[in-house]
Parts: structure tokens; C-alpha cells; sequence
């Protein structure tokens, strides 16, 4: 059943990321948004979530359904970034032409070695039975197709300074 389940998680998600999805943009209460994904992905144990808002406008013509999936996305690798604990915080941020949300976590940070792959389908760094790799593949798709961009800086070694990496999402 477990497997059954995991196939059919795969499959969707690689679905999701074939097909040429149009995005749907209506004025949506960014600040709103975030606050109900946080309710739909409560934080594991030993780990807080903050939100950061200063948007002076919370309204987005964003395709909400869409982003709710990149958030979600972002805000369980962070969780799972963190087997011991840690703090995620989700900043919200916008100028007159854009709007960005940054999800950084207290985790390990992200190795030199992954960031060319970091966005490409079935790429992961988790065990077997732990992540297809399509997750950031299909956020990023959603990105692009709103015309927005997301990056992520990240230090792995801690001699280098923090490890916490940090998801930005910029939309129009």
C-alpha cells in the first residue's frame, strides 16, 4: 500500500511537472495565503515557524492554487532539512512591481556540489522512499510560468559562516 501510494505521489508529481498548466491569476491576500498553508503543514515537533510580513500591499494577482503548492514544497524540505528542530521563517516582501517570499530554515545548508541540479526532476538528496526529486522541479515550473524567478543561497560549511538556506520567490 505504502508503495502503491509513493508511485501514484510520482506520477502525479511528474505529471504536474509535464503538463503546460496556464496560471490563473486573481487578486489574492498574500499575508492570508501563507498563514493557511502554515495551518495545512503545522510544524513538526521542535520546529517554529515565523512569518516576517511587511508587504505594504498584501494583494497579488497570483495563481493561488499554484503557489500554495510551491509553498508547501518549500516549507516541508525546510521541515525535513532539520531532523533535530530549527526555525523556518517565511518573509513576505513586495514593491511596487513584485512581490517576494523567502523561506529560510536553520537547517544543514545545501552542498556546492547540488545547486546546478537543485531544480531538475528527480534530483534528491534524501533516502530512498523519502522524496521523488520532483518537488523544487514542479515549484520551479510554477515560478516560471507566473514570469517570477526563484534562487536559493545556501552555505553548507559552517566555517564559511551560517548554513541557512534561503528559498526567494519574485513575482510580478
Amino acid at each position: 500500500m505504502n508503495q502503491a501510494n509513493r508511485c501514484k505521489r510520482s506520477i502525479s508529481g511528474l505529471l504536474n511537472f509535464a503538463r503546460q498548466n496556464r496560471v490563473v491569476r486573481q487578486p489574492t491576500d498574500l499575508a492570508e495565503l501563507v498563514a493557511e498553508v502554515l495551518r495545512t503543514v503545522p510544524a513538526e515537533e521542535n520546529v517554529t515557524i515565523e512569518v516576517d510580513d511587511r508587504l505594504e500591499d498584501p494583494t497579488a494577482e497570483i495563481d493561488a492554487d499554484q503557489i500554495v503548492q510551491v509553498l508547501v514544497n518549500l516549507v516541508t524540505n525546510a521541515q525535513q532539512a532539520m531532523p533535530d528542530g530549527g526555525r523556518i521563517t517565511v518573509t513576505l516582501e513586495d514593491t511596487e512591481d513584485e512581490v517576494s517570499i523567502s523561506i529560510s530554515d536553520t537547517g544543514h545548508g545545501i552542498a556546492d556540489e547540488h545547486f546546478d541540479r537543485l531544480f531538475s526532476p528527480f534530483f534528491t538528496t534524501k533516502q530512498v522512499g523519502k522524496g521523488t526529486g520532483l518537488g523544487l522541479a514542479v515549484s520551479h515550473g510554477i515560478v516560471k510560468m507566473h514570469r517570477g524567478q526563484i534562487s536559493v543561497a545556501s552555505n553548507a560549511v559552517p566555517e564559511r559562516g551560517p548554513t541557512s538556506p534561503t528559498f526567494k520567490i519574485v513575482l510580478p
